[in-house]
């Protein structure tokens, strides 16, 4: 089953989200609506249920004054991770709004953000807040909010590997580092650093990631540099 979330727009000018499953054997196609819930991420996990990302838009307050900013829109009562069957049954809601520290962090593209079954758990990682939330099988869930760099430094590239291992690149005023999460310790791993003008260890800016090779710039040498990461 194949799993896609969006938005449509008919002839009329009216606007609506959905959640689509598509059933490649039975050639098939169920279409949840979803209603004030706007689905932006999706991933499917081992066990065979689809995690949506999203929120609710409240876009109309009290007295009928429409409100200006997202926000100030998103019901803060609502949950922002839903899991749905493979076909389209609402199985469980998780994570209120008011655990996540940005709601434009949720439509963050892949290239700065992940949404992923890594272990046990669905993990939601925000680059640009570093805010990281692992929700677990039965909606209960544990986060970090600020997941602090080393020495204040800032992200500058992101990658993630074949098997969902979240790699950054990070720059600091004297220093650089290259470090790959661990969800289960909720901490860095450092896999590469070194000091500013250093010209024999030059600061690498992660670009991407194939499988579990990490591409990257710098580190010594000029153009692409890659390195692969070892269990």
């Amino acid at each position: 089953t194949l799993g896609i979330c969006g938005g449509a727009v008919d002839v009329e000018g009216r606007s609506s989200s959905f959640i689509a499953f598509v059933h490649p054997t039975n050639r098939s196609t169920t279409l949840v609506r979803t209603g004030a819930f706007k689905p932006m991420r999706m991933t499917v996990s081992s066990n065979e249920t689809f995690w949506v990302a999203g929120y609710e838009i409240e876009p109309i307050g009290p007295g009928g004054k429409l409100r200006a900013t997202l926000s100030e829109a998103v019901n803060k009562n609502a949950s922002m991770f839903r899991q749905f069957d493979k076909n389209g049954k609402l199985l469980l809601s998780a994570v209120p709004h008011t655990a996540i520290d940005d709601p434009h962090s949720i439509s963050e593209p892949n290239a700065s953000s992940l949404f992923a079954e890594l272990g046990n758990e669905i993990v939601w990682y925000a680059g640009r807040s570093r805010q990281l939330i692992a929700i677990s099988r039965d909606g209960s869930f544990t986060e970090i909010r600020d997941l602090k760099l080393p020495e204040d430094q800032r992200q500058t590239g992101f990658g993630i590997t074949e098997k969902g291992e979240i790699i950054v690149s990070a720059m600091g005023k004297t220093s650089w580092s290259v470090v790959k999460l661990m969800p289960s310790k909720r901490d860095w791993q450092f896999l590469a650093q070194g000091a500013n003008g250093d010209r024999a260890n030059r600061p690498i800016l992660v670009i991407g990631a194939e499988g579990n090779v990490i591409n990257s710039l710098g580190g010594g040498n000029s153009g692409i540099r890659t390195f692969q990461l070892m269990d």
